[in-house]
This record gives C-alpha cells, sequence and structure tokens, in this order.
C-alpha cells in the first residue's frame, strides 16, 4: 500500500525560497498527529523529498515507527523558488489562485516530469 502525505505547515520565511522552509510548530503538530492516524497501517518504510520542511515531516512519521525516513531526490512538488514572497498573506494569496486555477501554472514551475520507477513490493 502507498500512502502520499504532503508536508506539515512551514514557517514562512520572506527571502527564503519556498523550497528551503522548515516546519513551523504548526507543522510538527500535523506531523504528529498524522503519524498517529497511520498508526493502523504500520508503514514499514517513509520516504521524502529533500526540502526541509519534508524532510522534517517524514522524521516525525518515521520515528512514531521506529524508522528512518529515506530521502529521494526525485520527489517533489511545483517548484515556487520564483517567489518573491514577503509576507504569509501574499504567499496564501498565491497558494489560493493555484487552487483556483489547477490546470495552469500560477507561480514558479512545474516539477520535472520523469518515468516513475517501480519499487519492489515488502
Amino acid at each position: 500500500m502507498l500512502i502520499l502525505v504532503k508536508h506539515g505547515a512551514p514557517r514562512l520565511e520572506p527571502g527564503t525560497p519556498p523550497s528551503q522552509w522548515a516546519l513551523g510548530p504548526e507543522g510538527r503538530d500535523q506531523a504528529a498527529r498524522i503519524a498517529g492516524k497511520l498508526a493502523d497501517f504500520s508503514p514499514s518504510a517513509v520516504v521524502s523529498s529533500l526540502e526541509p520542511k519534508a524532510v522534517e515531516t517524514a522524521a516525525v512519521i518515521a520515528g512514531a515507527f521506529g524508522l528512518l525516513a529515506e530521502l529521494d531526490a526525485g520527489l517533489g512538488e511545483q517548484r515556487n523558488d520564483e517567489g518573491p514572497f514577503t509576507d504569509a498573506v501574499s504567499f496564501q494569496a498565491a497558494v489560493g489562485q493555484m487552487f483556483a486555477r489547477p490546470r495552469e501554472v500560477v507561480m514558479g514551475r512545474r516539477a520535472p516530469t520523469r518515468p516513475m520507477r517501480a519499487s519492489p513490493a515488502p
């Protein structure tokens, strides 16, 4: 079974590319809550992109199951480092536009596409 989890809420850091943002306190709480909800599934692996907020989310979830999170440079989401985001309000407005126009690149650029690689079944 494959379960996809989005990273927790980041700490918005004006002047820093979003791909470099870390989790904020709320995001750490969210990661702990989702770990609890995943307990019934008994995860055997946790894999994360290289973005700090994703790595931190994965570490919290993996730690709840006595696992170490694995990193995969091929994982990622829409790239939106072109900002500039000076505050939470402008960032949230841009994210709102992404959801309002899901078929368009509203900010940044799409993540590179690549063939999916098969993982051996456990």
